[in-house]
């Protein structure tokens, strides 16, 4: 016989699971046509070493977290497209600098995320050391969340999303 309990506890988490993504998508301005993807960039893996451009991610990954790998690599292939259009042709020092900080800069991609309010957002995984993942962590989820854009929504809406939440940003600091 099946508990009652269980099933109002399956339809409580799942009840709470479509509120996280709809808050999220809320945050974000973008609404998934399947959530998958968002679901995976949102958990906080801790990626550390295993998530270089030069190397492939170790073998015995699970089958999500080589997912989330490709999404970070994604949606940091996309920042980057993003952002070199966008300083193409310019000859300025500056504009150079401030392209060239946000590509390389776990911090300033982690600080997008936490101003953004995501950071509440990511499923923790049950090995985590701290409650709050570390900045590698944060900035590949950040690159993940592009990633999951990019692949539901297309290359407009992930730089629409970028425009939003990084580029005018990186302006208004300058």
């Amino acid at each position: 016989m099946i508990d009652p309990n269980h099933i109002q506890r399956v339809v409580d988490w799942f009840e709470a699971e479509i509120a996280r993504f709809e808050a999220v998508e809320s945050i974000i301005g973008v609404r998934f046509v399947d959530r998958t993807n968002l679901r995976i960039a949102l958990e906080a893996y801790r990626v550390g070493r295993h998530l270089h451009k030069n190397r492939p991610p170790k073998r015995g990954l699970t089958d999500n977290r080589r997912k989330f790998h490709r999404l970070a690599l994604l949606g940091d292939g996309v920042i980057q497209l993003s952002l070199t259009d966008l300083f193409e042709g310019s000859s300025s020092p500056q504009i150079w600098r401030q392209r060239t900080e946000l590509l390389s800069s776990n911090k300033h991609l982690s600080d997008v995320l936490d101003r953004l309010g995501l950071t509440d957002y990511l499923d923790r995984t049950p090995h985590s050391i701290s409650d709050l993942p570390g900045t590698t962590t944060r900035a590949s989820n950040y690159e993940a969340v592009v990633g999951a854009i990019f692949l539901d929504r297309g290359l407009w809406e992930a730089r629409s999303f970028l425009d939003r939440t990084l580029i005018r940003e990186a302006s208004k600091e300058s």
